[in-house]
């Protein structure tokens, strides 16, 4: 669960918006913002061809499936 870790350790910082981490470097954040598609393509731009891309909720934020 190293994702889910980083991104609890970073919520304050990018609540509301998508982030894109670099598997293959340990998870490393590369790109943020309020838009998916545009996130994947900076990160893309990065050099990462397959970013895991990620929700940020605000806090207490829930969400049911």
């Amino acid at each position: 669960m190293e994702i889910a870790r980083e991104v609890k350790e970073r919520q304050r910082s990018y609540a509301g918006q998508y982030v894109a981490l670099d598997p293959s470097a340990g998870h490393k954040i590369i790109a943020h913002g309020t838009k998916s598609n545009r996130v994947a393509e900076k990160a893309r731009r990065a050099g990462v061809e397959v970013p895991v891309i990620v929700y940020v909720p605000e806090k207490d934020t829930a969400y049911l499936y």
